[in-house]
């Protein structure tokens, strides 16, 4: 039987000042970035973390079947993947999840002026919508080990692979993503652009991971 939807409504962490500036090409200190620009570069780092309102939803649903196609779940979903779910072998149970950082950060993006500003905000929209989800998957791990579980370690999501982007609709039935002021595009991007989806097998503890 399918688990019930966990919320996670507020999910925070700290600011990832590292992953950001890797995305955006350098490094904090990198050599030839002035002392000032550098101060300038954090502060607006800080005011674009601030408008990112993490939260997230999972839940666990039960394999029926895995074959070349993709897999078979309970009440009948087939998720199209053959290549995914040929990592799934073992597993009896699969995890979805969702993570977004909200609208504002999109907003304030879209109102800036300047192209560095902008690729800042972006930036930071990006790796935070990552941590976001990251932390889902890190706390699934936990908590399903204490159960005598494995989370596998890797993530899975539409538009990988064989999986189609139109898998995303699946996230929304299984996870009632509208409630989270979520929604679909006709190409199947979701909006608010800063959201992330994923999925991850589960198999009793003492078989072999991929």
């Amino acid at each position: 039987m399918a688990e019930r939807i966990s919320d996670f409504p507020q999910i925070t962490f700290p600011i990832p000042e590292k992953e950001i500036f890797f995305r955006l090409g350098g490094r904090a200190g990198k050599a030839g970035m002035s002392e000032t620009f550098l101060s300038e570069y954090k502060s607006l780092i800080r005011k674009a973390f601030l408008l990112c309102s993490a939260c997230g939803r999972t839940r666990v649903l039960d394999i029926v079947e895995l074959s070349s196609d993709g897999v078979l779940l309970s009440g009948g979903e087939f998720l199209i993947g053959g290549q995914f779910a040929d990592t799934l072998a073992g597993c009896g149970k699969l995890w979805c999840a969702a993570a977004t950082v909200g609208s504002r950060i999109i907003e304030a993006r879209d109102a800036q002026t300047s192209v560095s500003a902008k690729s800042v905000y972006d930036a930071v929209g990006s790796e935070c919508a990552e941590k976001a989800i990251q932390f889902l998957h890190e706390r699934a791990v936990r908590d399903h080990l204490r159960r005598g579980e494995i989370v596998s370690l890797k993530r899975y999501s539409p538009g990988y692979g064989d999986m189609p982007l139109e898998t995303q609709k699946m996230f929304f039935r299984f996870l009632e993503l509208n409630d989270l002021n979520l929604s679909l595009t006709s190409e199947n991007f979701i909006v608010p652009e800063k959201s992330v989806t994923a999925w991850a097998g589960i198999r009793y503890l003492g078989e072999n991971l991929r």
